[in-house]
């Protein structure tokens, strides 16, 4: 697994300290390495820890621009996922 997708699987569980070692490392890596891919996860990943603590403003923000990176990718299915948090009450 790629550190985005670990990111994502340990925030949907709950790990945030876990979670945000991969969104850091993620972070700190050179933008020329760094794809739209990976960056939307990480901030998916970011929106579901968000979302999980209550802050739902910050968590929709997050997911709008991870699906905006998701269908830069055409990743449609990704995208899906996060207008789906971006759509929740």
């Amino acid at each position: 697994m790629a550190a985005g997708e670990l990111a994502l699987h340990y925030a949907r569980l709950g790990d945030v300290e876990v979670a945000n070692r991969y969104v850091n490392a993620i972070k700190s890596a050179p933008s020329e390495q760094l794809t739209k891919h990976f960056k939307a996860q990480s901030q998916e990943a970011r929106a579901v820890m968000l979302m999980a603590e209550g802050n739902k403003v910050k968590a929709k923000n997050l997911a709008n621009k991870a699906m905006a990176n998701y269908l830069l990718d055409d990743r449609i299915e990704d995208a899906q996922r996060c207008a789906s948090m971006v759509a929740e009450d």
